[in-house]
């Protein structure tokens, strides 16, 4: 993230269990897991921006979004990690019916957020 000057990654199957932060070369880490050998979305944000974050959502092993204010502006953070081939139907809807609330329950503007 240094080397290429990013403020904010998503990464996926890191392996961690839980769902907490922690700082991590510098960086602020969030992430949700609940099983070491799948499902574990992170996203860290570097130390500029931890203090303008104003919300985190963690909706399930596969899901997390959080809310940073930029500006006058409020930017959703979302990371997801789809189910591949091979899960079974009912857990591959479970995931689109929860991203589809996540995404519906994302504030447009710093208006409507709580």
């Amino acid at each position: 993230m240094h080397r290429r000057r990013l403020n904010i990654a998503c990464v996926e199957e890191t392996k961690w269990v839980g769902a907490t932060t922690k700082e991590v070369n510098g960086y602020k880490q969030w992430y949700s897991g609940s099983n070491k050998a799948r499902n574990v979305v992170d996203i860290l944000f570097d130390k500029e921006l931890v203090d303008f974050i104003v919300g985190a959502r963690r909706k399930s092993g596969r899901i997390m979004t959080i809310k940073v204010l930029v500006g006058s502006e409020m930017l959703n953070v979302v990371s997801v990690y789809a189910p591949q081939i091979g899960f079974l139907d009912d857990i591959k809807k479970q995931f689109w019916d929860d991203l589809d609330i996540v995404i519906q329950d994302a504030p447009r503007s710093k208006k409507n957020f709580p």
